[in-house]
């Protein structure tokens, strides 16, 4: 099939055609701690770029049968980083701002000798996460095809405190260039606009989710997931007789959980 121009525009302009880099926001908010600097409302406009962070899972390798073909399985979550490069201010208050916030994470300031506090924060002391820690958001707009503005794409970051200030690069030479700094961010869990939304449940009346399902198939499963099923029918009563044997375990093992709860709550009354 020959490539077609004009169905290629006309796809693109049914999704508003591709959306500009430079169309967006940075925003600061719910930063626990004052700040007598830059307000959080203009530091949005200094800042001249930012990779928004991806969604990455960490794969585990596993052998079902202990040979023959690989597979991979998530084994966990680990968010990208998020970094934002901001252009300086001729007051300095940019760099302030982030200095000071810095400083609630960890007081390095040690000029002023080492039992001066800042807030409860004697030098080199680590403050509490719920009194620094903070929320960005980061809105990508969108235009359609005649750029008008048509709304924004959301990416909340929860937890955020900074963890690096780079040093800021000044030259003779350069007469025509603005100072910038880069600031590295670290977040708890980041939440997509475009997300699906979760509903309310009883967590406990969903049972154990994969890992019943798992201990339910047995090695049966592990067979069928291989492309290769049991060779006689003893193979299938041993991989059920295996299984049986895991859930039978496990619900011991919350028998006894439940009875040692008991126990403590007849302890307390």
């Amino acid at each position: 099939m020959a490539f077609n121009i004009n169905e290629f525009k006309s796809t693109m302009n049914k999704y508003g055609g591709p959306v500009r880099k430079n169309l967006y926001l940075v925003e600061i908010s719910s930063l626990p701690v004052a700040n007598d600097g830059m307000s959080v409302r203009d530091l949005r406009f200094f800042c001249q770029s930012a990779a928004i962070p991806g969604l990455n899972y960490a794969v585990t390798d596993y052998f079902p049968n202990g040979f023959g073909v690989r597979q991979s399985i998530p084994a966990s979550y680990q968010p990208d980083s998020f970094n934002a490069v901001f252009m300086l201010d001729s007051d300095h208050m940019v760099l302030r701002f982030f200095h000071q916030w810095m400083q609630t994470v960890i007081n390095y300031n040690y000029a002023d000798g080492p039992l001066s506090q800042v807030g409860d924060q004697l030098p080199f002391e680590i403050g509490y996460k719920s009194d620094y820690a903070a929320k960005i958001t980061i809105k990508h707009f969108s235009t359609n095809s005649n750029g008008e503005f048509e709304g924004y794409y959301q990416y909340d970051l929860f937890d955020v405190f900074p963890t690096q200030i780079s040093g800021v690069d000044v030259a003779w030479s350069d007469n025509d260039s603005f100072a910038t700094a880069t600031v590295n961010f670290s977040y708890s869990h980041i939440v997509f606009s475009g997300s699906i939304k979760g509903s309310p449940t009883e967590r406990f009346s969903r049972g154990t989710g994969l890992l019943e399902l798992i201990n339910g198939v047995g090695l049966t499963g592990q067979y069928i997931s291989q492309g290769t099923l049991p060779l006689t029918i003893q193979d299938s009563v041993n991989a059920f007789t295996r299984a049986n044997l895991a859930i039978a375990g496990i619900r011991s093992g919350f028998s006894q959980i439940k009875t040692g709860l008991t126990n403590i709550g007849n302890i307390f009354r």
